[in-house]
């Protein structure tokens, strides 16, 4: 089975790779974030996809930060057992992040640690505010930026770019 991001259908595709065939696992083309089983759950623009060791959960970033809406910029989870959503962690759950001005892209699952690492990209009226990744332990539900520069709030100066260095004084 392929899974895969439909972005501007607010959906996850499964691809059974045997017969071709296509399917929706979850979501129903409306943007937002409800909890929910198969097309019952809503989802905005999903991205990023991960998948368990053993094939249970496939972990996904969806949404983007508030930048005058509201905000659907979750990392979630599928159980495909019974293709029932839930959201497992917020972009404003980071002690560093309270602007919800986040966007979450790529995820990456370690399983011998049962953390995730999720890249965000920040911006605000067209200016890029900076770009980080955090790590969420699955356990604990504690999350840190480990690389990057994210927004402090308000307008500040603009961290983007390229710059190697330890955590926050790299840039990415």
């Amino acid at each position: 089975m392929l899974y895969v991001s439909d972005m501007s259908n607010h959906r996850i595709r499964k691809i059974d790779l045997t017969t071709n065939t296509v399917s929706t696992l979850v979501g129903n083309g409306t943007a937002s974030a409800t909890d929910g089983i198969g097309v019952s759950a809503t989802l905005s623009s999903p991205k990023g996809l991960a998948l368990d060791s053993v094939n249970n959960i496939l972990y996904f970033t969806q949404g983007e930060g508030d930048h005058g809406w509201t905000s659907y910029a979750y990392v979630r989870k599928v159980s495909l057992f019974d293709s029932r959503v839930t959201i497992i962690h917020r972009e404003s759950q980071l002690s560093c992040c309270t602007t919800g001005w986040g966007n979450p892209y790529s995820i990456s699952l370690d399983t011998t640690s049962n953390a995730i690492y999720v890249s965000y990209t920040s911006h605000n009226n067209g200016g890029y505010y900076g770009s980080w990744i955090s790590r969420t332990d699955l356990i604990t539900d504690v999350s840190v930026i480990i690389a990057g520069y994210p927004p402090t709030g308000g307008w500040t100066p603009h961290y983007y770019g390229y710059a190697e260095g330890v955590a926050t004084a790299s840039r990415l």
